[in-house]
């Protein structure tokens, strides 16, 4: 018999999944009867996930009239962007300035993972777009995973989660132009080159500049008028130097 701690980390990491990949779309609401039926688990492991992924702030509850899945706005994300960056080159420079030799090689591996998936090769393909969301996740995390504060790695986990939410709502489960595709494979390449080489600066640089396209995308889709999201990140590839 499968226990109700096992069977409410299934429906957390599955609810987590949809939501942060825009299946289950901001607002929407979760009633319990819908869940059962559409996730096939009980009422016991369906409220537990939802209170943990409530304290992650992925789901709100609605007066004590339910759950829904937490909205988004152009505010929020500007303020995670401004956040996520203040942290991320905190710990960043941290990481390269306390970094080990077996945290090189972890980086080595975690890029090697994520070249074996590129992004034009998978997205036609939910469980290969989503293994390949794992293994992007696992090389930026890797980067700074040497920093010394445990604190400025749990704030970069945090807001890295909930900014990656808005880049693949943004994206609507489309497909990136292979052109794009291509040029998202390079520039992790140059980023692990630039940290392995303990350059803070040229790290901190291409980082930034490995999410222009995320930054113009989720913009766009707040726009009055929004274009077509492939439009603008074709635009928004600038040269990397």
């Amino acid at each position: 018999m499968v226990s109700t701690r096992t069977l409410s980390e299934e429906i957390y990491s599955r609810l987590r999944v949809d939501i942060r990949s825009g299946i289950l779309e901001p607002g929407k609401r979760l009633r319990m009867e819908w869940l059962k039926t559409t996730y096939g688990m009980g009422s016991t492991p369906l409220r537990e996930a939802l209170s943990r992924l409530s304290a992650e702030h992925l789901v709100t509850l609605r007066g004590g009239r339910g759950f829904e899945v937490a909205g988004t706005s152009l505010k929020e994300f500007e303020e995670l962007l401004a956040l996520r960056e203040d942290i991320e080159h905190k710990a960043l420079a941290s990481a390269i300035s306390y970094g080990t030799d077996e945290w090189e090689a972890h980086i080595v591996a975690c890029r090697y993972s994520l070249s074996k998936m590129p992004w034009h090769s998978v997205e036609n393909d939910p469980k290969e777009l989503e293994e390949r969301e794992v293994r992007h996740w696992a090389f930026h995390s890797a980067i700074i995973a040497a920093c010394d504060s445990t604190w400025l790695t749990r704030l970069w986990d945090q807001l890295t989660s909930h900014e990656e939410r808005y880049r693949r709502i943004a994206m609507h489960g489309g497909q990136w132009p292979e052109s794009v595709a291509v040029e998202v494979e390079r520039e992790h390449h140059q980023i692990a080159e630039a940290v392995l080489s303990r350059d803070i600066e040229q790290s901190w640089k291409k980082l930034r500049r490995h999410r222009r396209r995320t930054v113009a995308a989720v913009r766009n889709a707040f726009a009055d008028h929004p274009r077509p999201w492939q439009e603008i990140v074709r635009e928004a590839m600038s040269p990397v130097d």
